[in-house]
C-alpha cells in the first residue's frame, strides 16, 4: 500500500505540475467535456501510457489480497478511472496544460497494459497472484527498462523511406562517440545479467533481444542506427560471451563496475569546464518541461541505470541499503560537477529518483521474503504429522 501511495502522489505531482492554478476561461470545463478527440500528440500518448503503468504493476503485486481477482481489477480499474479524469479536470484551472479526455483513456490504457505485466510476473495460487520471486522480478524489470530504453518511443512504421534514413548516420556519417558506445555495450551486458539470473540460456536469449533491439532502430520512428550504438551493441555482446564462462558472481559485479563506470562517464562528457554553473531545485521539472517523449526517455533511461546498479550490488553482496547510500552520495558529486560544466545542469531529480528505486527494491524484497515465509508455512501446515512409535 505504501509504494502504491507514493506512485499515486508522484502522478499527481506529474498531472499537476507547475501548479500555477488560475481562474479558467469561461467555456473551458465545457471544452474538455466534450473533446472527444482520441489523439493529441505522440509524446502525449506515451507520457500517459508510462504515467499509469507502474500504477497498474504495482496496483496487482503489491494490493492487499483479496478473495477474486476479478474484483480486484474491477475496484482498482474504476479508482484509477475516477483519478485520472480528476487530474485532467484539474488541469482545466492549469493555464499552462492542456486537458483532454484522450489523456484518461490513454491513462486507463497505461494502467491496463501494466496490470496485465503484473499478471505475466506474478505466479497465479488460489485464484490471486502470490509468491513472486522478487529477484526475477528485478530481473525482469531491468529487462522491459533496457528495452525501452533503446526502443523509445515504440510507434514502429514500414516506411521504406524510413528504412533507409535509419542507416544514413552508419554509412555517411561514420563518427563514433566513445561514451555513447560504451552506455551501449554496458547496457548489452546487463541485460545478458538479468537472462543469468532468471536462469535462462542467455546467451541465446541475448542474441534475440540484441536483434530485436537492431529491427527496432530501422524500423522505429525517430529511431536512426549508427557507428556508436552498432559498435556498442556488438561490443557489449562479444563482451557477455567472454564473461559468460567466468561464473555469476564474477558476471554480476563486472557488469555493476561497467555500469558505474559508462554512467558516470556519460554524465560528464563532454567534460568542458565553465564558471557559473546553475543548480536545479525543483524535483522532475527538466523532465516535464518540453517534449513530453525527450522526457519520458530520460525517466526510463534514468530509471534503467538506477535500477540495474542497486540490483547488482546486491546480487554481488553489497546489500541494497548501502549500495543506496554510497551511490546516492555519487550521484550528488556528479551533479556538482555538472554545476561546472558546458551545457548542464545539476538536478535534485537523480538523486530522488536513486532514493525512490532503492525504497521500492527493499519493500519489494521484504515483501518477497513474507510471501515466501508464507507460502513455505502453508506447505508445512499441510504436511502429515509424523508418526510416533509406540513401546509395549
Amino acid at each position: 500500500m505504501r509504494v502504491l501511495s507514493v506512485i499515486a502522489i508522484l502522478i499527481a505531482y506529474g498531472s499537476l505540475y507547475p501548479g500555477d492554478f488560475a481562474t479558467p476561461g469561461a467555456g473551458a470545463t465545457k471544452e474538455f467535456l466534450t473533446d472527444w478527440r482520441l489523439f493529441t500528440s505522440r509524446g502525449d500518448l506515451l507520457g500517459n501510457l508510462a504515467l499509469f503503468f507502474p500504477l497498474g504493476i504495482v496496483g496487482i503485486l503489491f494490493a492487499s489480497p483479496s478473495p477474486s481477482v476479478t474484483i480486484r481489477v474491477a475496484w482498482l480499474l474504476l479508482l484509477a478511472l475516477a483519478f485520472s479524469f480528476v487530474l485532467q479536470l484539474a488541469q482545466v484551472w492549469l493555464p499552462s496544460r492542456s486537458p483532454a479526455l484522450a489523456d484518461v483513456m490513454w491513462n486507463m490504457a497505461g494502467m491496463m497494459l501494466g496490470m496485465a505485466t503484473a499478471h505475466l510476473i506474478g505466479k497465479r495460487t488460489s485464484g490471486r497472484v502470490r509468491a513472486f520471486d522478487s529477484a526475477s522480478l528485478a530481473a525482469q524489470s531491468i529487462l522491459v527498462l533496457w528495452l525501452l530504453t533503446e526502443l523509445l518511443p515504440l510507434v514502429p512504421t514500414l516506411d521504406w523511406q524510413k528504412f533507409k534514413d535509419a542507416l544514413k548516420p552508419l554509412f555517411l556519417d561514420y563518427t563514433l562517440s566513445f561514451p555513447t558506445a560504451m552506455m551501449h555495450a554496458t547496457g548489452v551486458i546487463i541485460a545478458g545479467s538479468a537472462f543469468v539470473a532468471l536462469r535462462q540460456r542467455p546467451g541465446w536469449w541475448l542474441l534475440g533481444a540484441v536483434v530485436l533491439v537492431m529491427a527496432g532502430k530501422l524500423a522505429i520512428v525517430n529511431l536512426t542506427l549508427n557507428a556508436s550504438i552498432l559498435t556498442g551493441v556488438l561490443t557489449g555482446y562479444i563482451g557477455f560471451l567472454v564473461m559468460l564462462p567466468l561464473g555469476n558472481t564474477k558476471i554480476f559485479a563486472s557488469a555493476f563496475w561497467l555500469l558505474f563506470a559508462a554512467w558516470s562517464i556519460t554524465a560528464i562528457m563532454p567534460f568542458s569546464p565553465v564558471s557559473g554553473g546553475a543548480f536545479n531545485g525543483i524535483p522532475f521539472q527538466t523532465m516535464l518541461q518540453g517534449s513530453m517523449e525527450t522526457g519520458v526517455r530520460g525517466l526510463v533511461q534514468s530509471l534503467f541505470i538506477y535500477t540495474a546498479l542497486l540490483w547488482l550490488a546486491q546480487k554481488t553482496g553489497m546489500g541494497i541499503g548501502n549500495a543506496m547510500v554510497g551511490l546516492t552520495i555519487w550521484t550528488c558529486l556528479i551533479e556538482l560537477v555538472q554545476m561546472g560544466l558546458l551545457g548542464r545542469t545539476a538536478d535534485v531529480t537523480e538523486p530522488i529518483l536513486l532514493l525512490l528505486v532503492g525504497w521500492v527494491l527493499s519493500v519489494t524484497q521484504s515483501f518477497g521474503a513474507a510471501d515466501r515465509r508464507e507460502v513455505g508455512t502453508s506447505a508445512s501446515q499441510r504436511q502429515p504429522a509424523p508418526l510416533r512409535s509406540t513401546q509395549r
